[in-house]
């Protein structure tokens, strides 16, 4: 089983339940370690993100709760990083994962998982209806995150999320394989992320089954989140995801385990 996720939100930014909540899951899921990462600040978009006068309370709680659950469970203060966020905003923390939610089009940002018409104004008022652009322009962004040395890559193939671009058309696939072979040759490990699946809009998880014959084909690392919001899906889906993973023929599977990414042994 998996016995570890580095990627939750507590109410510090968009997630429904207090970190001491989420750890107190973790414990009764017999997890060996648990991360925050809450959403780094975004000066564009502040509804969703951890707010800048936040972060001292938010490492403040975390530090605490290392300290009262020592030798029960190891626990983790960590980010998710945007694309877009000031780099001051992923320094001082145990960990950062990254991931694309957005993308900019003439000074404008739009948000690749917010809502339907989010997407539908990007590609057709931003773009001029040119879905090959958005796809391009998305991908290229991942790409670029090789470059920031994260933990992981969070959500690979997030544009994915409303099925709202031909993700099996030959364009898509060889510009997302494209991308995916940027971080693996940077050694970056790629999240199996069921956050969709936990809120019921995808029926499996992020990256897509030809991205995972990839990650394989390549002896590319994956290391599993469930982009948790709430503590009662915290590790939705891993046993099931699990299996489509190994038969992929994905052998390198990673949880995080005293301060590093280590063979998960699954």
């Amino acid at each position: 089983m998996i016995r570890s996720n580095m990627h939750t939100h507590s109410v510090f930014s968009d997630g429904k339940n207090t970190p001491e909540d989420i750890v107190e899951t973790a414990l009764e899921k017999g997890f060996v370690s648990i991360g925050f990462s809450d959403h780094s600040y975004t000066f564009f978009d502040t509804h969703y993100c951890m707010l800048k006068e936040k972060y001292g309370l938010y490492k403040e709680t975390v530090a605490w709760l290392k300290e009262k659950y020592k030798g029960k469970i190891e626990i983790y203060c960590g980010t998710e990083f945007d694309r877009f966020s000031d780099p001051a905003y992923r320094e001082g923390f145990d960990y950062f994962i990254t991931g694309v939610h957005y993308v900019l089009i003439n000074g404008e940002y739009y948000a690749v998982d917010g809502k339907r018409e989010d997407v539908t104004r990007a590609i057709n008022e931003g773009l001029g209806g040119d879905e090959k652009k958005y796809v391009k322009m998305y991908y290229e962004l991942v790409s670029s995150c090789a470059g920031l040395s994260p933990l992981y890559m969070g959500h690979f193939d997030l544009l994915t999320k409303y099925g709202m671009v031909d993700d099996a058309s030959k364009y898509y696939k060889n510009t997302a394989l494209e991308a995916v072979d940027s971080l693996l040759e940077k050694n970056i490990p790629i999240e199996v992320n069921t956050g969709a699946m936990a809120k019921g809009i995808k029926s499996a998880p992020y990256p897509a089954g030809f991205i995972l014959e990839r990650i394989a084909e390549k002896d590319g690392c994956v290391v599993f989140g469930s982009d948790c919001h709430d503590m009662t899906k915290l590790d939705f889906a891993f046993e099931s995801c699990l299996e489509a993973v190994k038969g992929a023929g994905i052998k390198n599977i990673l949880e995080f385990r005293g301060g590093r990414l280590v063979d998960a042994q699954v």
